[in-house]
Order: C-alpha cells, then sequence, then structure tokens
C-alpha cells in the first residue's frame, strides 16, 4: 500500500515492500514512471544491495533498515554538493538519539560504531525524463544480527550492529526511522548552515589526522587526512607538503594516532 505522507514542505510517496533487489532500483523505477511525484521505499531485504562502485551491500531479512527517499526537485543541487556528508552525519546523529552510542564516520559516507561498519549511504542521480536531474539517497543500517541467516564467512567479522541481541524492527519502527531520516535531510538541506554541519561531521570523523591512502589515476597514493573544505571534500596533506583535495572516491587508513580506535 502506497501512503502519502508530508514531510516540511514535500508530499512523500512511501511505500514498505517485503523484498526487492535494491531500494535504489525501485525508487529510480518509480520515478520513471512519474518524475513528478517523490517517494521513500522501504524494503525488509534486498537482493542486490549495493553501494558505491557497485559493491554489495549484505542486506538480510530480519536484521536492518534498508531505504530510499527521491529529493524533492526544489533542491538544485548535485551528489558532490555536501549531500553525502550530510547524510552520513544524519544517520549517525539518529543512532546517537536512538540508541545513545557514539557511532563515528569514516570519510565520506561509512558510519562506524565499535570500530565495525554499521551504516552505509548512496546517493546516485539518473537523467529521466532526459535532461532532468533526479537525486536520490539510499541508506542501510545494521540492526542487530539475524543468527538464523547464513551470513557469508568473509562479512562475519567485519558488519556491526546497533544492538547485540537480536532486535527485529516493525513496520512501524521502520516508518518511523525513514521518516525520521528523510526530515533530518531535508531540513539540514534547507537551513544553510553548512558549516555548522561541517563542523559536527569533523567532531565524528575518525579519518582525520590518520595516515591514508588511495587510487589516483592507478597509482596509490599516501598522505595524512587533515580537515575538511566548506564542500564536505577531504584534504590530504602530501610528504612534499603540498594540499590534496579528495571529493570522491575510496581511502584506506594506514596508520591510526588516535587513542582508542581500531583499523
Amino acid at each position: 500500500m502506497i501512503e502519502k505522507i508530508m514531510i516540511q514542505d514535500d508530499l512523500f510517496h512511501f511505500e514498505h515492500l517485503s523484498d526487492v533487489t535494491s531500494t535504489n532500483i525501485v525508487a529510480k523505477q518509480c520515478k520513471i514512471k512519474d518524475v513528478s511525484k517523490n517517494w521513500i521505499i522501504v524494503s525488509d531485504c534486498q537482493s542486490a544491495g549495493y553501494g558505491r562502485f557497485g559493491r554489495q551491500f549484505y542486506s538480510p531479512r530480519e536484521s536492518g533498515l534498508y531505504l530510499t527517499f527521491t529529493l524533492p526537485s526544489r533542491f538544485k543541487i548535485t551528489e558532490d554538493d555536501c549531500l553525502t556528508f550530510l547524510a552520513a552525519l544524519a544517520v549517525a546523529m539518529e543512532i546517537e538519539e536512538r540508541t545513545t552510542q557514539s557511532p563515528a564516520i569514516k570519510w565520506v559516507n561509512d558510519v562506524y560504531l565499535h570500530g565495525k561498519k554499521v551504516a552505509g549511504i548512496l546517493a546516485e542521480s539518473t537523467f529521466f525524463p532526459v535532461g532532468n536531474q533526479n537525486l536520490m539517497i539510499g541508506i542501510g543500517i545494521n540492526i542487530s544480527r539475524n543468527e538464523k541467516e547464513d551470513e557469508p564467512e568473509d562479512l562475519r567479522n567485519k558488519r556491526g550492529f546497533l544492538f547485540k541481541d537480536q532486535i527485529e524492527l516493525t513496520a512501524q519502527d521502520k516508518k518511523d526511522w525513514a521518516i525520521s531520516l528523510v526530515n533530518r535531510i531535508v531540513e539540514m538541506l534547507e537551513d544553510n548552515k553548512t558549516s555548522d554541519y561541517i563542523n559536527a561531521y569533523q567532531t565524528k570523523c575518525f579519518t582525520l589526522n590518520q595516515i591514508i591512502s588511495w587510487k589516483k589515476n592507478g597509482r596509490t597514493m599516501v598522505g595524512r587526512a587533515e580537515k575538511l573544505t566548506p564542500r564536505g571534500e577531504l584534504v590530504v596533506k602530501m610528504e612534499s607538503g603540498r594540499d590534496e583535495i579528495l571529493n570522491h572516491g575510496d581511502t584506506s587508513i594506514l596508520a591510526y594516532e588516535k587513542e582508542g580506535l581500531k583499523r
């Protein structure tokens, strides 16, 4: 059943599905059918959930919260205009309020708890009809491990969860989480306080002050992550003394210098 929900000044069509390939894929299909509508898609599981670079986001039933919402067209922004870092901050803040735990962020869009990834964010854009950009944000949060699930061995020691004991969110719980997250992100985009959010993000970002590596034109680059620009880009100090600005891509932390953090 599709439900209409007002969030801030925007009407969203909310749909909760049992299982999908990917909530992002479903959201794209919804926009193709009617580009004028805003959507929030929630699913109990994903058979082909994915993150950046097409990497699998394991999304079993009775284990997580999986959702995608399409950004209202009144926001004239792109994927690079702070959207991803704002969404990551919103997810971290939501987790903190609901669990009283203190999540951290790995630049740019992964949320960690106790040294393990508990949430991922993926901002994507499509152009349907031609020339019309439609932005959407996919969010996956690991709530608790489903012990009945045949979890891939290579993920078992990498995935973190908000709760140690198995907790299955009800349909109403998932709806409440989804609406709250969408409301939080829309509110962030509306109030034009990007500098405040940059500061809040930096206090949670454990990538800063660490030695990191990344790929550039096929070469492995190494430097110290120092700060964020006003757009959420990562400023890295190279050994030569020059600054390298990263606005996307995958980084690996080579050396932790903050006490208490684990790789």
